[in-house]
């Protein structure tokens, strides 16, 4: 089966542990979608966050990788915050693939927590718009992580792709 996976939830909510883990053991290839728009300077923050226009300006530096990839049979799995529909519209509407969206939930006291350990730490007020941001959209399957371990969120995740 020939699929490509998003991987959505607010700032450390455990995205990209989950993401390059359940890359890992798919032999799937990994998409920091973050790094793809620091790269490109995409990530300027407008209003209440980053624009869709950019959202989608990555996605089109991104999508010939992904069709190629899944054209070989690999499948790819793309972590981000995800918080604009049309972002994630478009890259539905560009990649005619089976695909699935995993929408991780924890809580913003949780989110704060977390953020004291990671190596570039966000502000509490950025955590905060994000997960509101986030929040504010839902689509995709749910999945908990707070309280959880990485191997049992990966095992929820297997799931519902076998």
């Amino acid at each position: 089966m020939i699929y490509y996976i998003i991987i959505r939830g607010p700032a450390a909510s455990g995205k990209s542990t989950i993401a390059k883990r359940l890359a890992k053991e798919l032999s799937a290839h990994y998409i920091d979608f973050d790094s793809v728009l620091a790269n490109h300077n995409l990530d300027l923050i407008e209003g209440d966050g980053i624009s869709t226009e950019n959202f989608i300006k990555g996605n089109n530096l991104i999508l010939d990788e992904i069709k190629e990839r899944l054209r070989k049979g690999q499948t790819v799995i793309i972590d981000a915050c995800f918080y604009r529909k049309r972002h994630i519209e478009h890259l539905i509407k560009n990649l005619d693939y089976r695909y699935f969206i995993f929408s991780l939930k924890i809580s913003l006291k949780e989110c704060i927590r977390r953020n004291e350990f990671r190596k570039e730490k966000m502000t509490k007020k950025d955590i905060r718009d994000v997960f509101n941001l986030v929040s504010r959209l839902e689509i995709g399957t749910p999945i908990t992580t707070e309280g959880r371990t990485v191997d049992e969120v990966i095992k929820e995740i297997k799931k519902h792709i076998d």
